[in-house]
């Protein structure tokens, strides 16, 4: 989940809490822990900003998942300032949330803020059009302070509010942005099965946490995901195209990669990443009934590690969802194997571009179909020799028409035939041509017209007129 921190640069945190340390001194240890517990997981960390806001508002830290360089702008790069501008450092927050990737998935906004008086009159201004968590913490050396409006900013957002009484003595502070992280970037541990291997994993960020209840609830799906889910089959990545999800998660293994060593549960998602990434394939998961996800190995990553170079994705997808060019994921199966269960791995051949229409395979990927296209042009321009193919090939593409729900595609067929058409009518010669052509355009307008799929043949009549114009020549 990206994470902005924002800090409070107000002159107030020089005011001494103890002997040898300020209020400063105490935000900046609690925030290094909390930095430090969510860089120490061992996983490719979010990313996450740092803001200062007092009388002027500064990103002292810009998003990023180098933890090293966010601990030291805590230190390095806060200014302290007269004044204190809470609203203004929120608007700056929402700001530079803007310009990161749109999710599902909320941003957190952890706030560490020190009053010694009463709070602003009005509530505090999130409206975003992305989701954000507030986690609010005010440091206050004043009892009685009532911040109910600060609170409830935070409960309409799902977030946290605590009050932490100076000096501190306890720990509190850090107390309490260490339980941030138990509760909002917690773990979902999971079970992957593999033909007959079977290994954990961890999804990040939670689906529990991160909104997915909420998504599930649009798609009438149910509100958590199994923990057990399986793979029945691979697919080229490639072939398989982008198919719409509806959540994203990151998926890990419950055990960080290390160099020395793996478990035998990293080694076999270790295998799963490094085959996926080498051969280019994507796996097909079950999530349910007639539930499906796909985990694949994404690159958006190698920008911002020198250790990570591709991460292993567990897109999910809406029930029941069907895509134009696979058909029900649940028919996916070996070729040998299609009425029957499927075994591993699927065959390269069920792929984007490829269905079964009367127990044949029909090709409508982007250049099968210019492919075609440009070949109807040179059968129209070689009649009537070729008259038989151009209406097989017409009756080919008005399969795929068919098929892959493209009534555009017959009006292309028509528009090549069409324009070849002009040609002839100024050619006594090519009255034969001009019967052939007419003819198919009629049965594909007759076609569209009555919204069928009749095949195109070429008529009798026509063909014996053929046949005695290619014995003449």
């Amino acid at each position: 989940m990206p994470t902005v921190v924002l800090l409070d640069a107000s002159s107030s945190m020089s005011r001494s809490v103890s002997s040898d340390q300020t209020v400063q001194d105490v935000m900046q240890r609690g925030v290094l822990e909390f930095l430090h517990k969510l860089s120490s997981t061992g996983y490719v960390p979010e990313l996450t900003s740092l803001i200062s806001f007092s009388s002027s508002t500064q990103i002292i830290c810009p998003f990023t998942r180098d933890y090293r360089l966010l601990k030291n702008s805590v230190f390095n790069q806060m200014k302290l300032l007269p004044g204190s501008n809470l609203q203004e450092g929120i608007a700056l927050a929402l700001e530079l949330s803007s310009q990161v990737e749109k999710s599902n998935t909320p941003f957190q906004f952890i706030i560490v803020t020190h009053r010694d008086h009463m709070p602003f009159e009005n509530e505090l201004n999130f409206f975003s059009s992305i989701p954000i968590k507030i986690h609010l913490v005010v440091m206050t050396p004043t009892e009685g302070l009532d911040f109910s409006i600060y609170s409830n900013s935070c409960t309409k957002s799902s977030g946290s509010f605590e009050v932490v009484s100076l000096p501190n003595k306890k720990g509190l502070l850090k107390e309490h942005l260490l339980k941030i992280v138990d509760e909002h970037y917690q773990s979902f541990v999971g079970t992957l099965l593999v033909g007959h291997m079977l290994t954990e994993y961890t999804l990040f960020p939670n689906p529990n946490t991160s909104g997915f209840s909420s998504i599930a609830a649009r798609h009438d799906l149910p509100p958590w995901l199994p923990a057990e889910i399986s793979v029945f089959g691979f697919i080229s990545q490639d072939l398989m195209s982008a198919p719409p999800s509806i959540a994203r998660y990151l998926l890990l293994p419950t055990q960080p990669y290390n160099n020395s060593s793996f478990t035998s549960q990293n080694d076999i998602l270790l295998l799963l990443h490094e085959t996926l990434r080498v051969r280019g394939y994507a796996a097909l998961v079950s999530l349910g009934k007639r539930w499906y996800g796909l985990i694949h190995c994404d690159m958006s990553m190698a920008e911002d590690t020198k250790t990570v170079q591709s991460c292993l994705i567990l897109s999910i997808f809406n029930k029941n969802m069907e895509l134009g060019w696979t058909g029900p994921f649940h028919t996916l199966a070996t070729e040998s194997k299609r009425t029957t269960t499927c075994a591993l791995p699927l065959n390269p051949l069920t792929k984007k571009t490829v269905t079964t229409i009367e127990e044949r395979y029909v090709d409508a990927s982007q250049a099968a179909l210019t492919r075609d296209l440009t070949e109807l042009l040179y059968l129209s321009r070689d009649l009537p020799a070729k008259a038989r193919q151009l209406f097989e090939l017409a009756e080919k593409l008005q399969q795929k028409s068919w098929a892959y729900i493209l009534p555009g595609l017959m009006n292309c067929v028509s528009s090549v035939l069409k324009k070849e058409r002009t040609t002839y009518a100024d050619d006594p010669n090519k009255n034969l041509q001009i019967l052939i052509v007419d003819s198919l355009l009629e049965q594909i307008e007759d076609n569209k017209n009555k919204a069928t799929n009749q095949a195109l043949v070429l008529p009798d009549d026509i063909m014996k007129e053929i046949h005695v114009k290619m014995e003449i020549q």
